[in-house]
Formats: structure tokens, C-alpha cells, sequence
């Protein structure tokens, strides 16, 4: 698993070469960790690639403020407000540096483990086991997209609460950033989109894709185990456009588990255009917005829509969404 994720891993720094490359210079190497790290391909590897992942974490400095829009909910629930400070980040790779990776003294082998240990404990771990060792919430990398000949790259990035034993599910957050590696900035962060998550009969799945340097596409599907909407899944796509990602296009697929009916929904920017078809799968005639579909009907409705607003990628929410939704079909 290990092994995996350093193969994927690589591409933020590109592919291993015979030639050693680190985070630092060879030239000056004189602690016995420097050392060891110049003289192996495999540790100087590992070693560029949690370099990368340090650079992307500490980009980010989010204060409580960022975050109040769910203070109470927080408060509620008896947890801080979190924040995503560039000092935590530097703090506790210091702390590692000090008490693990200077702890090898040298040794090849135990500098391998640690590194690999190191690395994934900027990933985001979905078993429960694997949780129960961290010792103390953080914000993780649960998806990463290296766009194509840029060095942009689109990182979900979650923060689960610390257990409490009053709770029967831990709530946690969402922000998804878009990252300059080059530049060591960040380019642009959404936190309402995905957000903050208390609903424990809610499952989210994100997946990502990059259709060109300059456009991806974050795909967000949910589940529910109660409730009339049983599944959805919704897909925002970007464009970069005078240094700014822009929404080019949203689609939404719903599936309404207790009238057996799918919907789907485009929202195109970019052509000023609004979609939505209905598929008819219950085994009997239904009404849908006054048009009678029946057994396995489909219908689809198109209307131009006139003044689309220009979303950056910061302020997509499905909040905001639905408004204009209810907006379209107001008119």
C-alpha cells in the first residue's frame, strides 16, 4: 500500500532519475541523515516527495474566522473552532525531524519506514483502526490532481474532530484548494462547496479529472441511508480564465429512491443554457412538473437563460445552486 502511494506520489516532483536530487544540497550534506539521504536513490525520492506535500500543507493559513459560518455547530457539539495554520504544520514536521527521523541516526532502513510513515500521515486514512492511532486531528489529503504541463494542482483537503464519546458519528470538514507548486501559493480555496459535515447518514465520495492544463472537473456523489432522495451525484467543471477558474458547467443526477424517478440537470455557463431530463423507471405512469412520463419515458426540457452568473471557484456552493435553480424554473 505503501509502495502504491509513493508511485503516485512521485508525480508532484516528477519521475525518479539516476541522478540524486533532495530537498537540500548534497554538496553540503554533514548530518548523518543527510548523508545516508545523498547516497540513496530510494530516500531522496521519498525525500522530494514529503518536501512537495510540506510545501502544499504549509501554503495554507486559515484562521478561526474562516471557519465561524459553523461556530455554532462546532460549539454545539462541544469542539473549537479548527483553524489550518502554516505554524501547526511547521511545528509538528520539526517535531518529526527531532524525535523520528533524526532517531535512524543514518540507518538506511529505518529512515525508509519513517519517511513512508512520514508521507502518509498527510493522506487521509478511512479505517477506523488506522484513526485510532492518530494522536491528534489534522487536516489530510483525501484527493490530489496534478493538472497537465501546469503546476496548479487541486487538493481536497479534510479535518476530522477528535473523539468524543458523546458522539455517535465525528463530525469533520471539507476546503478544496487549488495550489501553485511552483510558486508556493495558493491560488484559490473553496470551503462551502463540500464544507462542514455533521450528518452521519450522509457518504461522501469525490472523485477528480483534468480534461486540460487549464480545466478539471471535481465529481461529488452522495449517499443517504434515510430520507427521499436516496443517491446524487453533481459534477462542477472549471476553466481558468484570466488567472481566475471560472464554473463552466454543473451536472446533477438525483435518483429519487422513493418515486423510482432519475433527474438529471446541466446548468452550461458558458453557452447561457438549462437542461433537465427525466427518466421514468417506477413501472407506472408518473406526473413530473405537470408532464405525464410513462413506464421507462424520458423527457427533457431545455430553455436559453438569460444573465448566468460568473462564478469564481471560491464561491460555488449548493447553496447557491439550488437559488438559481429555483430562479430558472421561477421564470
Amino acid at each position: 500500500m505503501i509502495r502504491s502511494l509513493f508511485i503516485s506520489l512521485i508525480l508532484l516532483v516528477g519521475a525518479p532519475s539516476s541522478t540524486l536530487a533532495t530537498s537540500f544540497d548534497c554538496a553540503r550534506a554533514a548530518t548523518e541523515t543527510e548523508i545516508a539521504i545523498c547516497n540513496s536513490v530510494e530516500l531522496s525520492n521519498l525525500d522530494d516527495v514529503l518536501a512537495s506535500l510540506y510545501q502544499l500543507k504549509r501554503q495554507i493559513d486559515l484562521n478561526t474566522e474562516y471557519f465561524e459560518s459553523n461556530s455554532s455547530e462546532y460549539e454545539a457539539h462541544g469542539y473549537e473552532t479548527p483553524v489550518f495554520s502554516p505554524l501547526t504544520t511547521q511545528a509538528k514536521q520539526r517535531s518529526w525531524i527531532q524525535n523520528v527521523q533524526t532517531g535512524c541516526n543514518g540507518d538506511v532502513n529505518c529512515l525508509v519506514r519513517a519517511y513512508q510513515d512520514r508521507i502518509a500521515d498527510y493522506f487521509y486514512r478511512y479505517s477506523s483502526a488506522e484513526r485510532a492511532s492518530d494522536v491528534s486531528p489534522d487536516w489530510r489529503i483525501t484527493n490530489m490532481l496534478n493538472l497537465p504541463n501546469s503546476a496548479h494542482s487541486v487538493v481536497v483537503w479534510r479535518y476530522d474532530f477528535p473523539d468524543n464519546p458523546d458522539q455517535m458519528a465525528q463530525p469533520y470538514i471539507y476546503i478544496i484548494a487549488i495550489h501553485d507548486r511552483e510558486n508556493k501559493s495558493v491560488v484559490s480555496i473553496n470551503y462551502p462547496l463540500l464544507g462542514y459535515v455533521e450528518d452521519s447518514y450522509r457518504v461522501i465520495e469525490i472523485d477528480m479529472s483534468a480534461s486540460s492544463e487549464v480545466a478539471f472537473s471535481i465529481n461529488i456523489s452522495e449517499m443517504r441511508s434515510a430520507g427521499g432522495w436516496g443517491a446524487s451525484s453533481t459534477t462542477f467543471s472549471f476553466h481558468l480564465e484570466d488567472k481566475n477558474y471560472l464554473v463552466s458547467k454543473i451536472k446533477m443526477t438525483s435518483w429519487a429512491r422513493n418515486l423510482l424517478i432519475f433527474e438529471h440537470r446541466v446548468v452550461d455557463f458558458q453557452q447561457g443554457m438549462y437542461s433537465q431530463r427525466y427518466e421514468n423507471s417506477s413501472g407506472e405512469p408518473q406526473e413530473i412538473d405537470g408532464n405525464l412520463l410513462a413506464i421507462d419515458q424520458e423527457i427533457t426540457l431545455k430553455r436559453p437563460v438569460q444573465s448566468l452568473p460568473v462564478w469564481s471557484f471560491e464561491q460555488v456552493s449548493n447553496e447557491a445552486l439550488y437559488s438559481l435553480i429555483t430562479a430558472i424554473h421561477g421564470n
